[in-house]
């Protein structure tokens, strides 16, 4: 349990970067949309088990459970493994988006230098 709570501390800004980095402009549209899909799923999780260990607590029934959410989670990575990209884009809707962030850069350094000074 304690190796899995470290991972999910690698996971969660992947997948939060990951936002920002296909759509600045509505991530935090996304990012609601993801959290809200990850809490129906913290519903219905446990009306599965429950319709699964119905006829009894067994160690087969608890390993049934285990293989159905590795599988899922095996699926989402493979999933994001070919379709996944960190391009910024078409629908985000900013065509000077490119060019925005690189004069905010410039300007990030600008302030840095000055005040290095």
């Amino acid at each position: 349990m304690i190796v899995v709570f470290g991972m999910t501390a690698l996971y969660i800004p992947s997948v939060e970067t990951n936002v920002l980095d296909i759509s600045p402009n509505h991530s935090g549209l996304i990012i609601g949309l993801m959290s809200s899909t990850s809490h129906v799923c913290g519903f219905i999780a446990p009306a599965i088990v429950g319709i699964l260990t119905r006829s009894g607590n067994t160690i087969y029934q608890w390993r049934k459970i285990f293989w159905i959410a590795a599988s899922l989670q095996v699926i989402g990575l493979v999933f994001f493994m070919i379709f996944g990209t960190s391009e910024v884009q078409e629908w985000t809707g900013d065509d000077n988006l490119d060019t925005e962030l690189n004069e905010g850069k410039k300007n990030e350094y600008r302030l840095l230098s000055h005040n290095s000074k």
